[in-house]
């Protein structure tokens, strides 16, 4: 006797994929529409981890705070199967809820948890993460009397927090660079009593959609973009099989994502301590002039009152124009090239730079400016 399979129809996917993708962009202002589609997809791979091999870590981060990662934490919250948002979270608890019934784990400031370099506890906490990015893992311990115990750790992650978590961790992530919002920028309120009915019928959707793509979604098959890490490969697969779910169109801009994002991952490394004072007085050197050099920003920065930019680490200069680029990276601001009577320059632009001072520095003006920030806006 033959089955026949029955696939999602492609405007079923479509439609399912475009309401939580509506949903999050309603309360969410994302840095590009790559990591709206990557969290879209991430959404509805929840729903179908029994027919997937990796569950990629969802990483939300950002260099500063007040930037919408606890926000996401809580939309995502409304549309995953099983949450379970938490912060300060024992690894023995992760692990026996793992092992009650596979929730979808939602962790905030993970950067709280994992200061504390080579801590047990934290350490076991990162192995259970990193164990449950693969189907049929466990976490192993020794029980009473000696005995040895696996605990189921497969399950699905989305991690918040300022700066990079473990690179264990990113290692097995699609990386969300979470931004404060501009004025120009809004969102909707954010009523949980309002929008829950909205949420419901999401998963509601996503439930019936799962039931039909468990048995059609063709891993063996997925066309992956070309120039992709294994590690990255084995990540986006699943995500890019869904997306083909949903039609060429879909399937085409989840490839775009993998290419951009990976591509940003591979090339950050984040030096957070001094940014937000290399922002500040960067404002400062730039004054009204709209580009400099890199070698101009460099003697501005340099010859400041009380420059920590100035003098020499391990016997090279403390700030290079590579340590610059490095350290405005996060910031979406990158050296630029222009030309003045066919002489080429190299440097920075005032434009590029102003989105970063408008998120992340408060507005130089009047007391009523400040007072509309914020009582706890610290300059």
């Amino acid at each position: 006797m033959s089955t026949t399979t029955i696939s999602p129809n492609e405007d079923d996917t479509r439609e399912v994929l475009r309401s939580v993708y509506l949903f999050l962009k309603s309360f969410i202002v994302f840095s590009s529409d790559h990591e709206l589609m990557a969290v879209t997809l991430w959404v509805a791979h929840t729903y179908i981890l029994d027919a997937i091999d990796i569950t990629p870590r969802l990483v939300i981060k950002s260099p500063e705070k007040q930037t919408g990662k606890t926000r996401l934490l809580e939309c995502l919250k409304l549309l995953v199967p099983s949450p379970l948002l938490t912060m300060n979270v024992s690894a023995a608890y992760i692990a026996r809820r793992i092992g009650q019934g596979r929730p979808t784990i939602l962790l905030d400031e993970y950067d709280a948890i994992f200061t504390d370099v080579g801590s047990e506890k934290n350490e076991v906490l990162r192995a259970i993460i990193n164990a449950g990015y693969e189907s049929g893992s466990t976490y192993g311990r020794v029980g009473p009397n000696m005995v040895p115990m696996d605990f189921p750790a497969y399950a699905a992650v989305a991690l918040a927090g300022i700066g990079n978590p473990p690179d264990t961790i990113l290692d097995r992530a699609v990386v969300i660079n979470m931004r404060r919002k501009t004025k120009a920028e809004s969102v909707q309120p954010f009523r949980k009593r309002t929008i829950k009915p909205t949420a419901v019928a999401i998963c509601g959707a996503l439930t019936a959609w799962a039931k039909l793509a468990v048995d059609s979604i063709d891993l063996e098959n997925t066309i992956m973009p070309d120039g992709i890490g294994d590690r990255q490969l084995d990540i986006w697969e699943p995500l890019i099989a869904i997306a083909d779910l949903a039609g060429s169109g879909w399937g085409e801009h989840a490839r775009a994502a993998c290419r951009v994002m990976t591509a940003a991952q591979a090339g950050e490394d984040v030096e957070e301590g001094l940014s937000r004072r290399l922002l500040r007085d960067l404002r400062t050197v730039f004054a009204d002039d709209d580009r400099l050099p890199t070698d101009e920003v460099l003697r501005r920065l340099r010859t400041l009152d009380e420059s920590e930019w100035s003098g020499m680490d391990y016997g090279e200069a403390r700030l290079t124009p590579q340590k610059l680029a490095r350290m405005l990276r996060p910031y979406g601001v990158k050296p630029q090239r222009w030309y003045v009577d066919r002489a080429q320059y190299r440097g920075y632009l005032r434009a590029d730079l102003a989105d970063a001072w408008e998120r992340y520095l408060p507005k130089v003006g009047s007391m009523d400016d400040y007072l509309e920030q914020g009582a706890d806006i610290v300059v």
